[in-house]
């Protein structure tokens, strides 16, 4: 399990948990050489890479826009419920868009990890 911000006050228990209960922790954090002391694997971040940039505006976009989503369905399923009323066929269709946009969000910050795990020179 991949677990960010490993270095913090929470992050470090949930890692030292996570290890107990036997699941395999990979911690990223921005002091990397005192995880790897305490024995987790860590990949070192690339932020000189530009394709990681890349990746991250895709995933903040697809994000923002189904936050936007979201909200109109939260409006509709209110509506819905006010009115005692079904959920109308626009509410399923921005489901399946929100879910949509999800996927490749998905793929781009599994993609950033990959960067960071094999650092491939371009």
């Amino acid at each position: 399990m991949l677990l960010l911000g490993a270095d913090g006050f929470i992050g470090r228990h949930i890692a030292f948990h996570l290890r107990r209960a036997g699941v395999q922790v990979i911690a990223q954090a921005r002091n990397p050489a005192r995880l790897k002391r305490i024995g987790f694997a860590t990949p070192q971040a690339d932020f000189t890479n530009r394709a990681t940039y890349a990746l991250y505006l895709l995933a903040l976009l697809c994000w923002a826009q189904g936050v936007l989503l979201r909200r109109k369905i939260r409006d509709l399923v209110a509506q819905a419920v006010a009115n005692r009323a079904r959920l109308p066929p626009q509410a399923q269709k921005l489901c399946r868009s929100w879910l949509a946009l999800g996927r490749p969000a998905f793929a781009a910050l599994v993609a950033v990890f990959w960067l960071m795990v094999n650092k491939p020179q371009f």
